[in-house]
């Protein structure tokens, strides 16, 4: 089988990488322009655009509105903590649903990008959002004596029955974070997006595109998944739009494939005119599945339903047509979290009070043309969110009350 080619826009991003890296435009260097770019490799604007975007959002170059495109300050420099305190290692335990898949490669590149640079090396282990494998990686952690540790919780909205290897890590003064979500006993600093507020605008860029009977497919063993519902159903009935039980759905991890499979049949059963004209899903992956599914109906996507989706994973650019979502901050959360747990081990070991909170993230919606513009009875435009500038992280909150 033909491998595919690489996307022109990961071209030029490898381009323009390399430049920086050999020194061709240095920290501060201002780069060609958009048209210049475009000229110079013999492609669309819109594919400088997204490349350029990419690497606005991982820190190497920043924008400054009305001047152009930089290289970032510290484009090769990764942000330095000046009291960084050594534990029984240097390593860092990362126990995540997912490492290789998903929009998890990206979060690992931005702590090993931080981390790195600071000495530590990482204890990579993946739960498979299954709480077996998470026991298993907890006494992994246990065993190891990190100096610190980040959790993405497993299945978040359900009791854990591992809770008792957290109280270990907690009373062994085990400097712990987590990510995208936390296990609501513990009171541990965390990393999240804020889940309501993104889905919540996206919700509204559908209402705002002229749709008014609008479906939902959320995740309901994930706290992330309860928190999307909340801004969905919130964002409806500020716009008083109408709510269609039939269309809304909750699904389990393991269930996903089945959920969306009975969710077209009902469709299919449903009159034309009493369809959802659009459906708000979860993540991409589930987006990414319903569409599937609809065109294997001969339900056209958008031409009869629109499909969007949340993360801006690899999922939304392999989709036929490409897919609305939001888009979620993965290479500068994975630099957060690794400030934030540096932060925590300094506060561990110098005995100070517990302060630290959590840190919320903005993200912003991407339209695609997986999304049907009922107004012009057109599909929606790729268009960019407002870029994500070089000091975005910054721009995160930390409450430290």
């Amino acid at each position: 089988m033909a491998q595919k080619q690489t996307p022109k826009y990961m071209q030029l991003k490898e381009e323009v990488v390399s430049w920086v890296k050999t020194g061709r435009y240095p920290p501060g260097a201002q780069l060609p322009t958009e048209l210049e770019l475009a000229e110079l490799f013999n492609v669309s604007r819109q594919t400088v655009r997204q490349a350029l975007a990419d690497l606005v959002r991982e820190q190497l170059l920043s924008r400054v509105q009305g001047r152009g495109t930089f290289v970032a300050e510290r484009s090769l420099e990764p942000v330095t903590t000046p009291s960084v305190v050594q534990g029984p290692n240097k390593i860092i335990g990362v126990v995540t649903t997912y490492i290789s898949d998903y929009i998890f490669p990206e979060i690992i590149r931005g702590l090993e990008y931080q981390l790195g640079a600071l000495g530590y090396s990482l204890l990579l282990l993946n739960t498979q959002n299954n709480f077996d494998l998470e026991r298993r990686a907890l006494q992994r952690i246990i065993d190891t004596n990190v100096t610190g540790l980040i959790v993405e919780p497993t299945k978040s909205a359900i009791d854990n029955p591992n809770l008792d290897m957290y109280l270990t890590l907690i009373a062994q003064k085990t400097p712990m974070i987590m990510l995208h979500a936390s296990y609501m006993e513990l009171d541990v600093a965390t990393v999240r997006i804020d889940d309501v507020e993104a889905v919540s605008r996206l919700t509204q860029t559908v209402i705002d595109f002229g749709h008014h009977a609008i479906g939902g497919l959320f995740k309901d063993d994930d706290i992330q998944g309860k928190l999307r519902m909340r801004g969905y159903l919130r964002t409806l009935g500020q716009n008083n739009v109408d709510i269609h039980p039939a269309f809304i759905k909750r699904y389990n991890t393991e269930d996903l494939t089945d959920v969306v499979r009975a969710y077209v049949e009902t469709v299919e059963s449903t009159p034309v005119e009493q369809r959802p004209t659009a459906v708000v899903c979860y993540n991409d992956e589930t987006a990414m599945k319903l569409m599937e599914a609809l065109k294997s109906s001969g339900i056209g996507v958008p031409e009869d339903i629109s499909v969007v989706g949340f993360d801006n994973s690899q999922y939304s650019h392999l989709c036929d047509p490409k897919l609305t979502t939001v888009d979620h901050p993965k290479f500068n959360m994975g630099i957060t979290v690794a400030d934030l747990i540096i932060d925590v081990i300094s506060e561990v070991h110098s005995g100070q009070p517990k302060r630290i909170r959590d840190v919320i993230m903005d993200c912003e919606v991407i339209t695609r043309p997986s999304l049907k513009d009922l107004r012009t009875n057109r599909p929606a435009p790729e268009a960019f969110s407002k870029e994500v500038e070089a000091d975005s992280v910054a721009s995160s909150h930390v409450d430290r009350g």
